[in-house]
């Protein structure tokens, strides 16, 4: 089981980069999923424009306050 976890992480955190390179960012993965290789934190899954650090996850279900929040927004859109 964590071998399949390790490759769902790593095809993930692969898709924000080229999620990324689509909107001219520079973006590249730690090596490993480990900011340790590029002298950061250990949390540290992609680094954007050399400068902005960040912890890639994925969830098979989006937490229930966020729907909520984007419930709230379409809401307060239609009624503006």
């Amino acid at each position: 089981m964590p071998a399949k976890n390790k490759r769902r992480g790593t095809y993930y955190e692969r898709k924000c980069v080229e999620n990324c390179e689509k909107f001219d960012l520079k973006a590249e993965r730690t090596w490993g999923s480990d900011g340790r290789s590029r002298g950061l934190h250990q949390e540290v899954d992609m680094v954007i424009e050399d400068s902005i650090y960040v912890q890639c996850k994925k969830r098979k279900k989006i937490a229930r306050r966020i729907e909520e929040i984007k419930k709230f927004r379409r809401r307060k859109k239609t009624n503006n």
